[in-house]
């Protein structure tokens, strides 16, 4: 079976600001959720095999970055909970 990611649009009256992106994927750590430029949150489904290792590995790297980088934002692109 094929776990697509859902993707939910949120109207321009509703849309999160980055604090409240960021309190969201903090209080889900667990969903790996994305915000587009276009505000939309897409929710992706979890990952295995082959793509897991990789983002094990990326992840391993990422924490040894963790003390230089907290926090950034890409302007028009999607940004990641994770």
């Amino acid at each position: 079976m094929s776990m697509d990611a859902l993707v939910v649009s949120v109207p321009p009256s509703t849309q999160l600001t980055d604090r409240q992106f960021y309190d969201l994927c903090l209080a889900n750590p667990d969903l790996k959720i994305e915000r587009t430029a276009q505000g939309e949150l897409i929710f992706m489904p979890p990952t295995g095999g082959e793509t897991g290792k990789r983002n094990a590995t990326l992840d391993l790297l990422q924490y040894s970055f963790d003390d230089v980088v907290l926090l950034f934002a890409i302007p028009q692109v999607v940004k990641d909970s994770s």
